[in-house]
């Protein structure tokens, strides 16, 4: 009875101990906090970086207008989407192409912005031009969301390495490293 009542006792501690540690360890659950809270931090480094092309590849036309360079009103074959459509944009120095929100996915739209040229071109995969381009259909709307991929265009990192105290080049030695990451939160 004794060694019964003991082996009970001890059995229901374990249970506890292992539970009070299986829900202390657990973590919360990562939030995005946007890349200015890198620049509450690192300053000059955000101010620098947040001028550059690749902090602002992806765009919510919503956000910053100013960033859609052609003119969506000038009639063209290949524009058969209008501007309210357009969830995100993306790219400013060769080519703009832009995006459509579709409950939580972006599916790319059917023309892109030649911006040298400026004019429309289709924007769609031609055969035989990677792996995967016979099993989906030509259609971009018709396609499945690539998680990873809309992944990488939501949220674009860069590491900047500073020097440590003792003179280290990032070459030999990193001592602090910032990691600013753009993200999008198209409306």
């Amino acid at each position: 009875m004794k060694y019964r009542a003991l082996l009970l006792l001890i059995t229901v501690a374990l249970i506890s101990a292992f539970l009070s540690l299986n829900l202390h360890s657990q973590k919360p659950p990562r939030t995005y906090v946007g890349s200015a809270a890198c620049g509450d931090c690192h300053v000059p480094i955000y101010q620098r970086w947040a001028k550059t092309r690749m902090a602002n590849v992806v765009t919510d036309p919503r956000a910053r207008p100013q960033v859609v360079i052609p003119d969506f009103s000038k009639a063209d074959p290949l524009l058969t989407f209008k501007l309210d459509d357009v969830a995100l944009v993306y790219g400013t120095k060769w080519k703009q192409r832009y995006f459509k929100k579709v409950g939580d996915d972006y599916f790319p739209l059917s023309a892109q912005w030649d911006v040298n040229h400026k004019i429309w071109r289709p924007y769609f995969v031609q055969p035989n031009t990677d792996w995967w381009v016979p099993y989906y259909p030509a259609d971009n709307m018709k396609r499945p969301p690539d998680r990873y991929a809309m992944a990488a265009i939501r949220s674009i990192t860069i590491s900047i390495r500073r020097p440590s105290p003792s003179g280290m080049s990032a070459a030999s030695g990193v001592t602090d490293q910032a990691v600013i990451t753009r993200g999008i939160q198209a409306g």
